[in-house]
């Protein structure tokens, strides 16, 4: 077997340099995702992690500390997927406190809603995100040129630190756990328990739920991620998409006191998005968004027995 992508990554120049390297994930007992990688872009270690720009089938592709992040050709699912339904389930977000994503796509789709005033961003390091422009076409730099937002130094979210700021939107992408042994788990609650205490009275947030693999339910933590989601909040609704480059789909959850995104129609979901100028989806829209609800049976059937079936469109 070739070695490995960690490896690559270690050794390589930093010039682009050609190469037939295989990046592979351990998803679970028996089961690896292979991305070739057919050139290193770049290479960098900030803020404690090992960041690689490769070229892949994918186009440019983010892999940081040895696994895939996103990738130049689907990203936009990923993102879109877990930022819009959220926000247009909101009758007017103006405040949004963006959580995580390295490279700024998540306070780029915040912004394509003309109704945001403020935008809060938090554990993103512009460091990496301005090292990251001219080499992965996706890395946001210029959102930090934006009046509208600014960057808070909290790692990890603190609610108390932010003293009585209220947000309309969260949008949480949180980080994966640290090679030193830090809990998913725990940095997820920690994310959901500071979210509920830092939203408006009827606000919302749109967190990453995790893979959608009701087949092989050892690697999936979606239901432990809507258990955590369910002790905050009243209402979590799931959606689901499919991006290729990850090769399992993915669950977002919205949470709310009161707002459900699941319950919105095709006609109201359009009807938000051009009355706030968002017009530049490429995956988005109504039609996608009935898709996104509509859980398939065996899904719902999982969740059910796992008991967090709450929020799950049953037909």
């Amino acid at each position: 077997m070739k070695r490995s992508m960690r490896e690559a990554v270690m050794r390589a120049p930093a010039e682009e340099t050609p190469t037939s390297e295989w990046l592979d994930e351990v998803i679970g007992d028996g089961e690896i995702h292979r991305h070739r990688i057919d050139g290193v872009v770049a290479r960098m270690s900030l803020a404690g992690a090992e960041i690689c720009v490769a070229r892949t089938a994918y186009g440019r592709a983010l892999v940081k500390n040895g696994r895939l992040q996103s990738t130049e050709f689907d990203e936009w699912i990923y993102h879109e997927a877990l930022v819009h339904p959220a926000m247009v389930a909101h009758p007017w977000p103006r405040s949004v406190l963006c959580v995580g994503g390295t490279t700024g796509a998540i306070v780029r789709e915040v912004l394509k809603h003309k109704t945001v005033r403020e935008v809060a961003v938090v554990w993103v390091d512009p460091r990496i995100v301005e090292a990251l422009d001219g080499r992965l076409p996706y890395a946001e730099r210029a959102i930090f040129t934006d009046e509208r937002v600014r960057s808070v130094d909290l790692s990890p979210l603190d609610a108390a630190a932010m003293g009585d700021r209220k947000f309309d939107v969260i949008v949480a992408d949180p980080p994966e756990p640290s090679e030193s042994g830090t809990a998913l788990e725990d940095v997820y609650q920690h994310v959901v328990a500071s979210a509920a205490r830092l939203l408006n009275g009827d606000g919302i947030l749109a967190i990453a739920g995790g893979a959608v693999h009701p087949v092989r339910k050892s690697i999936s933590t979606l239901p432990e991620a809507m258990e955590t989601a369910r002790r905050h909040f009243a209402v979590v609704d799931l959606a689901t998409a499919v991006v290729p480059s990850l090769g399992i789909p993915w669950g977002m959850l919205s949470c709310s006191p009161s707002f459900s995104a699941g319950r919105l129609d095709e006609e109201s979901v359009n009807q938000r998005l051009a009355r706030r100028g968002v017009t530049d989806l490429r995956f988005y829209d109504g039609t996608a968004h009935l898709g996104m609800y509509s859980a398939p049976k065996h899904v719902r059937a999982w969740l059910s027995a796992s008991g967090r079936s709450a929020g799950l469109k049953t037909g």
